[in-house]
C-alpha cells in the first residue's frame, strides 16, 4: 500500500513538472514574440494609451496656437427675415430685410499677444509632460518586467526543488522499509514538500498578476500570448557611471515652470482690462422697417463704415482680482519648482550612487 501511494505522490510530482512545459508548448509564442527588455521603450511608445493620449493633448495644445493671427481675421456674419411693422395710425408695412456685416480688430491692448503667449506655453508644458508620461509607463513596465522574469526563474526552481525532495522522500521511505532509518527521517521531506507546493501555489498566482500587468503596460490584449527573454543581462559599464542630472531639466520641474510661464501671460493678459478696443466695421443690406421705416418701405440698400473705440469699464474690478490670483498662482509654481528642483538633485546623487552599487 506505501509503495502504491510513493507511486502516486511521484507521478504527481512529475506531472507538475510537465505540465507547464505542455502547456508552455502549446501557447508560447513563437521566438520573434518574446519580448525582451530592449523591446520595452517601442512598445510602451507605440502601444500604451496613456502614451497616446499625452500626444493627443500635445495636439490638441498645438492646434490652439495661431491665436494671434486669427485675431485679425475678419468677423463675418449674414442675416435676413421679413416683418410686418405698423407705427400709429399709418398702414402696416411688410418688407424682408437682409444685411451683410462685418467687422476686423485693430488694436486689443495687447491682450491677444499675452492669449498667444499662455497657449505657446501650453504647448511646451504639454510637451513635458507627453515624456514623462511615456517615462513613467516605460518605468513601470521595466519593473514589472524584472518581477516577473524573478518570479518564473524563482517558480522554475522551486519545481525543481520540488522533483529532488520527492527523490529525497522516496529514499527516505527505502531507508525506513528496509528498517535501517525511522520514520522521522522522511518526515522533514514531507514537509518541505508542503511548504515549496504552497510556494509554488502563490508564485503562479504571483506570475499570472504580472502578466496581466505587462500585457496591460504593453496595450497586448487579454488573453494574447506572452512570453519574455529568461536571461538577466548584465548592465553596460555606462550604467554605473551615469553623469549628474540637471535638476532644472527634469521632466516634474520643466512641467512645473511651464505652468509658471502659463500664469504668469494670463495675469499680464488680464492686467491690460484698461486698455480700449479699436474695431472696424462695415454693413450693407436692405435694413428693417423697424430700423430704417424709409428705407424699408423703398427696399433701398444701406451702406455703413467706421471704426470703434471701446472700453468695457465695469469689468476692471473683476480683472483686476484675477491679476492678483494668477500671480499668486505663478508664485505657487515658482515656489514648487524650485523645491522639486532641490529633491530631484538629492534624489540624483541615490540614484547615481545605488547604480554604482548594484553595478
Amino acid at each position: 500500500m506505501k509503495s502504491v501511494c510513493a507511486f502516486c505522490r511521484s507521478l504527481s510530482v512529475i506531472l507538475i513538472g510537465i505540465l507547464p512545459l505542455i502547456s508552455g508548448a502549446q501557447t508560447a509564442p513563437a521566438a520573434r514574440d518574446v519580448i525582451r527588455f530592449e523591446d520595452l521603450p517601442r512598445l510602451v511608445s507605440e502601444r500604451n494609451e496613456n502614451v497616446a493620449a499625452a500626444r493627443s493633448t500635445l495636439e490638441a495644445e498645438k492646434v490652439r496656437t495661431g491665436f494671434l493671427g486669427r485675431s485679425f481675421l475678419p468677423e463675418i456674419s449674414l442675416s435676413g427675415g421679413g416683418e410686418v411693422y405698423k407705427a400709429g395710425s399709418a398702414s402696416a408695412l411688410s418688407r424682408e430685410n437682409w444685411k451683410i456685416e462685418g467687422r476686423v480688430n485693430l488694436y486689443r491692448g495687447g491682450r491677444d499677444r499675452w492669449e498667444e503667449n499662455a497657449r505657446e506655453a501650453e504647448v511646451r508644458r504639454a510637451q513635458v509632460a507627453s515624456v514623462a508620461e511615456l517615462a513613467d509607463e516605460l518605468k513601470s513596465a521595466r519593473l514589472t518586467y524584472w518581477r516577473l522574469l524573478a518570479v518564473e526563474q524563482s517558480l522554475a526552481a522551486r519545481m525543481e526543488a520540488r522533483v529532488q525532495n520527492e527523490e529525497q522522500l522516496k529514499s527516505a521511505r527505502r531507508r525506513t522499509g528496509a528498517g535501517i532509518a525511522t520514520s522521522s527521517d522522511a518526515v522533514q521531506f514531507e514537509l518541505q514538500d508542503t511548504v515549496l507546493h504552497q510556494e509554488i501555489k502563490k508564485l503562479t498566482k504571483e506570475r499570472t498578476f504580472l502578466s496581466d500587468q505587462l500585457r496591460a503596460s504593453l496595450g497586448i490584449a487579454d488573453g494574447g500570448s506572452l512570453a519574455i527573454d529568461q536571461e538577466f543581462p548584465h548592465p553596460p559599464e555606462t550604467d554605473a557611471t551615469v553623469k549628474p542630472l540637471e535638476p532644472l531639466q527634469a521632466a516634474a520641474v520643466r512641467e512645473l515652470v511651464e505652468s509658471e510661464h502659463v500664469a504668469q501671460a494670463r495675469a499680464r493678459q488680464e492686467s491690460r482690462w484698461w486698455t480700449p478696443s479699436l474695431d472696424a466695421y462695415s454693413s450693407y443690406g436692405v435694413p428693417s422697417a423697424g430700423e430704417e421705416p424709409e428705407l424699408a418701405s423703398r427696399r433701398e440698400t444701406e451702406f455703413i463704415a467706421g471704426i470703434r473705440l471701446g472700453l468695457n469699464l465695469p469689468v476692471g474690478a473683476e480683472s483686476r482680482a484675477e491679476t492678483q490670483a494668477r500671480r499668486h498662482e505663478a508664485q505657487a509654481l515658482r515656489q514648487r519648482s524650485t523645491q522639486m528642483a532641490r529633491q530631484v538633485a538629492v534624489l540624483d546623487v541615490e540614484i547615481r550612487g545605488r547604480l554604482r552599487l548594484l553595478h
